[in-house]
């Protein structure tokens, strides 16, 4: 284990991975990084799988067989994203499961041409929804975490800490010991593709984590 990385992990940061390519998973890094690195989840979106495919030949042999099987396009693209994503998610699910769903999570943003049509935006995160049957099986019960503006930059206050503690560095400021470290916690059902609340309103515009419940 590295004695930074854990440091942050003891202070209740979640280290995630902005990146995944096929040669992360081929060669066992991504399998290093969860259990000596203490990486708890991984981000991805479809620049990072663009930067994957075209600067390596390990997609090569799957995109010669998509392509004799009639796919191009963005639903070859997706589905060569979607299979190593459902890799990655099995090497988190026991982060996942340990956790209670609170890390152990991995992520595909849709397509960029979409930023500005919402409905379709929501149907292509349905359709990859169905598609990753893997990484999620059904959506019977979730929780909304709201994390406040404030507690974010504790978070960073945090990791900062940590950091300059593994590197003997002296921290330039220590962490208000009454500030509040918890999210705001909402319970809620989805009905009809949409999310409503048990109890409680959040504000437009508000970032917001949905976490499963089984």
């Amino acid at each position: 284990m590295n004695a930074n990385t854990q440091a942050l992990h003891a202070l209740g940061q979640s280290l995630w991975l902005d990146n995944i390519t096929r040669d992360l998973l081929d060669s066992g890094t991504l399998k290093r990084y969860i259990d000596e690195l203490s990486v708890t989840g991984l981000t991805s979106n479809p620049t990072i799988f663009d930067h994957a495919i075209k600067n390596s030949t390990a997609y090569d042999g799957a995109i010669r067989q998509k392509v004799k099987e009639g796919k191009s396009g963005e639903p070859l693209f997706f589905e060569l994203a979607l299979e190593d994503l459902s890799r990655a998610a099995d090497l988190f699910r026991p982060i996942w499961d340990r956790t209670d769903g609170v890390d152990g999570w991995v992520s595909l943003e849709v397509s960029p041409l979409l930023a500005h049509d919402s409905a379709s935006t929501l149907a292509a995160a349905r359709d990859l929804h169905a598609r990753a049957n893997q990484l999620v099986r059904h959506l019977d019960w979730f929780e909304i975490e709201h994390v406040l503006r404030g507690q974010n930059k504790e978070a960073d206050q945090l990791a900062n800490e940590a950091m300059d503690k593994g590197s003997g560095r002296a921290p330039l400021l220590s962490a208000s010991p009454t500030a509040q470290r918890l999210p705001q916690e909402f319970e809620g059902v989805v009905r009809n593709g949409k999310i409503e609340l048990l109890d409680g309103s959040i504000p437009d515009g508000t970032a917001v984590q949905v976490r499963v419940k089984r």
